[in-house]
């Protein structure tokens, strides 16, 4: 929205040209999950990961992380072993 808001400021004054936005249309939010996984499925599914693959996936699976915000992180600020973020 706030793209959105910018190029209508902007296409009055000459500043743009085009709008990218014009036609895109936002998710509305309104449609639910379909269903959560328990915190016993979760176990089930990172136990049956790779073990490399278990601490990145139990984090966004404990933590509810998507997959942009699990990918976003620091990992180099991160100790999983310490369970510690470094300043």
């Amino acid at each position: 929205m706030a793209l959105r808001s910018m190029y209508a400021w902007a296409l009055p004054r000459g500043l743009a040209h085009h709008n990218p936005c014009k036609g895109v249309r936002l998710p509305s939010g309104a449609r639910k999950r379909e269903r959560i996984a328990t915190p016993e499925e979760c176990a089930l599914l990172v136990a049956a990961l790779p073990p490399g693959d278990r601490q990145a996936f139990g984090l966004a699976c404990y933590a509810g992380l998507r997959a942009g915000e699990l990918l976003a992180l620091d990992w180099a600020a991160i100790d999983l072993d310490s369970r510690v973020e470094r300043a």
